[in-house]
């Protein structure tokens, strides 16, 4: 479709990991989340942002400290970095489309820095966030147009929701393999996995909704998020996991529809703890 889009956002990736492994031999830590941030610059409208760094609620909490894409055109940044990926940034939680753990060799078992569990209390950790929560409404800018909008089937009820994953470009399976991966995986992680998608070399993980049929037969959907009428379906897909998985991320980011930044709210807290200021004559 579209001219194999797929293998073509594939061998972006794999180019740019080639040249990394080429002249670093991946022996930098950070050089495989700039390579993906790199490759998604080029591929997002450019009113996207992406960067590394933390998600920040209103309230100062923090969580995350991977791979960030955020509607830049409508929100700033909270730390002025430039286009400097070595450096990681703070991005307001109203802005965020979606966070990104990316690993270079993920480890399916363990509790290690590299492994599954921990990259999913890292997307558990962003998802728990505050946030509000709009409900499906026309909206344009700070004008609320007043029609509500019903969620296609197994979509979220409400028009920001989170959207996580785990990319990887190569994966330990200890004791398993791809074919036992799940539901094995997710009985033993540990913490619930709420990440909505996982990309390996060897297949994904991904949220599919599933309607039974009048004839009695199963039909499923694919669907970007992961919620309560969608559950975790593994898709082995050799080779191609990162191509799918920048699919599943421009659908979902397609869907979002972020608040604004509250600045009334954000003025006046300010306000509040300035020092006093006297009215002009």
């Amino acid at each position: 479709m579209y001219g194999d889009w797929l293998s073509s956002v594939t061998r972006q990736f794999q180019d740019a990991f080639g040249q990394i492994e080429a002249e670093y031999n991946f022996d930098l830590g950070p050089e495989f989340e700039i390579a993906i941030c790199n490759v998604l610059r080029g591929l997002l409208p450019r009113r996207y942002g992406v960067c590394r760094g933390f998600v920040v609620a209103k309230d100062g909490t923090t969580a995350g400290d991977d791979i960030i894409v955020f509607e830049a055109d409508r929100y700033p940044v909270l730390r002025s970095l430039g286009e400097d990926l070595s450096r990681k940034q703070k991005v307001p939680a109203e802005a965020v489309l979606a966070y990104i753990e990316a690993k270079h060799t993920l480890h399916i078992q363990g509790t290690g820095p590299q492994s599954l569990y921990k990259s999913s209390t890292q997307t558990n950790a962003v998802k728990a966030l505050a946030r509000e929560r709009l409900e499906p409404r026309y909206r344009f800018n700070y004008f609320d147009l007043g029609a509500q909008v019903k969620p296609a089937p197994g979509m979220p009820k409400y028009c920001n929701p989170w959207y996580t994953a785990v990319w990887c470009r190569k994966v330990d399976w200890g004791k398993l393999t791809s074919s036992n991966f799940f539901p094995t995986m997710i009985d033993s992680l540990g913490v619930p996995l709420t990440t909505d998608f996982v990309a390996t070399p060897d297949g994904c993980l991904l949220p599919m909704r599933k309607e039974v049929m009048e004839d009695g037969s199963i039909k499923r959907t694919a669907n970007p998020f992961l919620y309560e009428e969608t559950e975790h379906v593994w898709f082995p897909i050799e080779n191609q996991g990162l191509g799918l998985a920048t699919f599943f991320l421009l659908h979902a980011m397609g869907w979002i529809n972020l608040p604004e930044i509250d600045w009334n709210g954000t003025i006046n807290g300010y306000m509040k703890t300035a020092p006093v200021y006297h009215r002009l004559p």
